[in-house]
């Protein structure tokens, strides 16, 4: 997969004379992720809030 922010500075880029990368890499050369999102504050505050929106829409047309 492309890294977003190298691709929108140079746009893309197709490898000279038509060999392509494989697409497997070793674990090793892999960039650790910045954040799990189950650890990620927003996801919780985001999701809480939308059980809430739920709920009280429910809770207006009568069904709870």
């Amino acid at each position: 997969m492309a890294e977003h922010e190298k691709v929108l500075r140079h746009g893309l880029q197709h490898p000279p004379g038509g060999h392509v990368r494989s697409a497997s890499r070793d674990d090793d050369s892999r960039e650790p992720e910045e954040g799990g999102l189950l650890t990620s504050p927003a996801f919780w505050i985001g999701g809480v809030l939308c059980l809430l929106t739920w709920v009280s829409v429910l809770a207006f047309l009568g069904f709870l």
